[in-house]
């Protein structure tokens, strides 16, 4: 649990990243490229531990991206609110590999500013966090009693606070729609026109406001 915790939070918070549903498959693949690091060697080969180390790393991705949304919810609304570089180093805190740091550079400035200024914008997605999935195929009895998938069946399927959101209505799926947009709109590149100005503007009206 604590290795892919680590890739997935890792992985969420690279300032590149704008497809987030999916995290679960790029955690899996860093995983399995590191099986030896992270002592997974006797899981692949296996099918149903692979199976099952799937089922698991897509739940832990899904408790990730609750948790980042919950960080981005109550630095912009509420009495705890933030100013940017505080809400770096929270984020750095819980997600950076290499640990807690306010001062990451522009382009992981840039990303979070535009995570918090969406959040600010859409403000009735707030508290439209996902349902983290638990659902999981039933076993043989053979591959209940391996240890290694053992784990995740004793789990309950696990709602998001204040009731169930229809898949595609959570914060992160209208993330990836607005990215998705704007890449349409200002091209690929953070260094076009579009995405410049739009990133200059962000990061202008957090330095302002706060």
């Amino acid at each position: 649990k604590t290795n892919i915790c680590i890739v997935a939070g890792d992985l969420i918070f690279d300032p590149n990243r704008i497809t987030f549903m999916t995290l679960h498959f790029d955690a899996a693949n860093h995983l399995h490229k590191d099986r030896k690091a992270f002592k997974l060697t006797n899981i692949y080969g296996n099918p149903a531990r692979e199976r099952f180390l799937m089922i698991y790393t897509k739940r832990q991705c899904s408790s990730i991206r609750n948790s980042f949304h919950k960080l981005l919810r109550d630095s912009v609304i509420g009495d705890d609110t933030s100013m940017l570089s505080n809400f770096i180093y929270d984020c750095s805190n819980h997600f950076h590999r290499a640990g807690a740091n306010s001062d990451l550079g522009h382009p992981t400035r840039a990303c979070l500013a535009i995570l918090r200024r969406f959040a600010y914008e859409n403000p009735y997605l707030l508290d439209q966090a996902e349902d983290e999935d638990d659902s999981l195929t039933s076993p043989s009895a053979e591959d209940a009693e391996d240890p290694s998938i053992r784990e995740p069946l004793k789990k309950k399927r696990k709602h998001s606070q204040g009731g169930h959101t229809t898949k595609g209505e959570d914060f992160w799926s209208k993330v990836e729609m607005w990215f998705e947009a704007r890449q349409k709109q200002w091209g690929d590149s953070w260094g076009t026109p579009g995405w410049t100005a739009y990133v200059c503007l962000t990061v202008w009206l957090h330095i302002k406001l706060t």
